[in-house]
């Protein structure tokens, strides 16, 4: 039988607990990671440009990765 896997993206919380995007740039973000959500707020620059710089400011192995979505919770009412 064929395993079938879904993948579900959240950007504001709907569909998880916490805000998936700022734990995880929190977590493994280098330094000055917050910058770019700065800016964003300050209207400098788009929520795309936002969002790229924070992943390239991430650093974080595949394993890493996958037990931070592990321990991930979705909301109930989802």
């Amino acid at each position: 039988m064929k395993k079938s896997l879904k993948i579900y993206t959240d950007f504001d919380g709907t569909i998880s607990i916490n805000d998936v995007s700022d734990s995880l740039f929190s977590k493994f973000g280098r330094n000055g990671w917050h910058q770019p959500i700065d800016d964003w707020k300050a209207g400098l620059i788009s929520s795309k440009e936002c969002f790229s710089r924070c992943c390239e400011m991430t650093v974080v192995t595949e394993g890493q990765f996958n037990e931070f979505a592990d321990q991930q919770q979705i909301d109930p009412y989802f």
